[in-house]
């Protein structure tokens, strides 16, 4: 029986290792929310700086 480690990604699936950094102070924000797009599949986040500003992934 095949195994697969769990650091390999398969097909077409979203890397949560991709860093995202504020456009103000470029420092790295933290998870303030996530949500689903129930029509289309699409989950976006939302993260919070410390420097207040919060920033958009797609």
């Amino acid at each position: 029986m095949d195994r697969v480690h769990q650091s390999k990604r398969i097909g077409k699936e979203a890397s949560d290792e991709k860093r995202i950094f504020c456009t103000a102070c470029a420092a790295e924000p933290s998870l303030f929310i996530s949500l689903l797009d129930t029509r289309s599949g699409k989950q976006h986040r939302l993260f919070k700086c410390e420097c207040g500003k919060i920033v958009w992934d797609d």
